[in-house]
């Protein structure tokens, strides 16, 4: 397992592979963006994939 840290995009939040218990998403994700509009990126934490895919 690589040992690397990563910022999701949705959150803003850093993680650091080797001591958070995160799971990251991979893919391409459409998530709000600013001036109400929407982006697009390619990586998410378990907790925004939750809230902008699954639901």
């Amino acid at each position: 397992m690589s040992d690397y840290e990563w910022t999701c995009p949705g959150c803003k939040r850093t993680f650091h592979e080797m001591l958070d218990n995160m799971r990251d998403w991979s893919g391409t994700f459409e998530i709000p963006g600013d001036n109400d509009g929407t982006k697009e990126v390619d990586l998410l934490c378990d907790d925004c994939h939750r809230e902008f895919v699954r639901e």
